[in-house]
């Protein structure tokens, strides 16, 4: 009788150099569809954000693993298939330090656990391999990019906890998941995590969207409408806002307050090759951009004038399922044809440098942008436009009725959906005075805010995120009405004078909490709060 022979340790892990023509093949030849020419770029997206930011060094294969994602997606659709698909999967893990086999007993160790840049999922298919994926933001003008919608996910390698901070992407497989269902599952996996809300893999989305078994109508191939990913949001608990975008303007209006709130707005689009969903996961920001014209409310017939920090910024950060993640999509408005109604017309970059010739790819793809969907949490009634508007008013009313003057024409607006608590946590962070930081903090307040910021164009132009600063708040619920001038707390600084107003939940009279706030001296501006 032959004697047990036992299985090599980590035997079913490989150690890739990916600072080495031989690792960079290995990782092409894992993530690529062949043939090269397969129909989604999506894996050379990745393959070159991993290698043009340098960071990565070391790449540690694993195979046979379970993804719970893919598993729902083969039990739905692959298992019934004529062709004979695997069961498992191949993960990938990005480490930012040379790491050996003895390495894997211990990842946690040393400098390994805090340079994990993250993992990626390789399906099992022939076209189309790019599943689950979570990447740190590694973006060429850290300074200048803003990735906002971005979660915490815990993995679990050889027994080592790492935690990466990033926004998901995976690539349709045309068959169980098409770019709508996968936008949905990349917007609500970051809300899911960061605020403790529902999530589904792919294959639940298109059976919530559709109300039919995969097994007898797979949608890949045609994709969802719009009101079908409506459908599904709703089913899946969120409260999704369905906003009409027109132009450039009012694209960073309706995107701009629900990325900083770390939520990604489903865009719809309309390229070459017809009707398609990305989503927005951030921004870039240019300083240097001119504003253009300032916003402008009416109310009580009087027009409030005031700047939006939107109008800064340059372009979107999108996660686009057949282009890549981190993708930057520049909106320009788009003149209409006669009878024609106008919308945004967009570019997405598709520059890949780590491959000669952009691996046969086009440079950008063209098309136009129509509207957003925001998967909103429940019990949330006023969109960020109506909040920021609603702001506007209620600060122009403080500087009337309190400080005798009108609001300062060089006012800057960055309003942003928060929850409370997480906003309570934050202002001790801030630099805030310590009696209104208290009161803050001790204050009842409802689940979700919504946060307007004020500034000057000074403090929104600064080079640097970390220097810039703030001179007061408005504070609203976010179930209130945009048309009545109710509010929950107005923080303004005017010089080194300071002055707070409150209101209770059963207080109605919102005139009478303005005039009857409280003016204090020794005022000064505190941090904004930057992600």
């Amino acid at each position: 009788m032959k004697p047990y022979r036992f299985e090599r340790a980590f035997d079913k892990f490989e150690i890739i150099d990916v600072t080495s023509s031989e690792g960079l093949d290995s990782l092409v030849s894992a993530i690529v569809a062949e043939p090269l020419h397969a129909v989604s770029p999506a894996g050379f997206a990745l393959i070159d954000t991993i290698v043009r930011s340098g960071r990565c060094k070391t790449i540690i294969m694993e195979k046979e693993y379970v993804d719970g994602d893919y598993r729902r997606a083969y039990q739905r659709y692959y298992a019934r298939a004529f062709p004979n698909y695997e069961r498992h999967t191949t993960r990938l893990h990005f480490l930012g330090v040379k790491v050996t086999r003895r390495g894997l007993a211990n990842l946690e160790a040393g400098k390994v656990g805090g340079e994990y840049l993250g993992y990626c999922v390789v399906r099992p298919l022939r076209t189309r391999k790019v599943g689950r994926t979570v990447l740190q933001p590694l973006l060429a003008a850290p300074e200048a990019d803003f990735p906002l919608a971005l979660s915490e996910f815990e993995v679990n390698v050889c027994g080592s906890r790492l935690v990466v901070s990033g926004a998901p992407f995976l690539e349709q497989d045309t068959r169980v998941g098409c770019c709508g269902s996968c936008a949905i599952w990349m917007s609500t996996m970051v809300a899911g995590r960061k605020f403790g809300l529902p999530t589904s893999t792919v294959a639940e989305i298109t059976e919530l969207a559709t109300d039919y078994a995969l097994g007898e109508r797979v949608l890949g191939s045609t994709g969802l409408s719009w009101e079908e990913m409506e459908g599904a949001l709703r089913k899946m608990g969120y409260n999704p806002l369905s906003l009409g975008i027109a132009s450039r303007e009012s694209a960073m209006q309706i995107i701009h307050p629900y990325l900083e709130a770390g939520i990604a707005p489903i865009l719809l689009l309309e390229l070459k090759g017809g009707l398609h969903a990305a989503v927005a996961v951030g921004h870039g920001y240019d300083p240097s951009q001119a504003a253009g014209e300032q916003a402008k409310v009416q109310w009580e017939g009087r027009e409030i004038r005031f700047w939006r920090s939107s109008q800064w910024i340059n372009y979107l950060l999108v996660h686009d399922d057949q282009r890549g993640p981190f993708r930057k999509m520049y909106v320009a408005n788009a003149s209409s044809g006669r009878g024609k109604k106008q919308h945004c017309s967009v570019e997405i970059d598709m520059q890949w440098p780590a491959f000669e010739g952009n691996a046969g790819w086009p440079v950008s793809a063209k098309g136009r942008l129509h509207a957003a969907l925001i998967p909103v949490p429940p019990g949330i009634s006023m969109t960020g436009v109506e909040a920021e508007e609603k702001a506007a008013r209620l600060t122009d009313m403080v500087f009337g009725s309190v400080l005798g003057r009108g609001m300062p024409s060089n006012i800057v607006l960055r309003t942003y959906l928060t929850r409370s608590n997480d906003y309570k946590r934050f202002a001790r962070e801030r630099g805030l005075v310590r009696k209104v930081r208290d009161l803050f903090r001790g204050k009842p307040l409802a689940r979700w805010i919504w946060v307007t910021e004020l500034c000057t164009v000074r403090d929104a132009t600064v080079s640097k995120r970390e220097d810039r600063i703030v001179r007061g708040e408005v504070i609203l619920d976010g179930n209130s009405s945009p048309w009545t001038p109710d509010f929950v707390a107005i923080h303004l600084i005017a010089g080194d004078v300071g002055y707070l107003a409150l209101m209770k939940p059963e207080d109605t009279d919102a005139e009478s909490a303005i005039t009857g706030g409280l003016v204090y001296a020794r005022a000064g501006p505190y941090k904004a709060l930057v992600r």
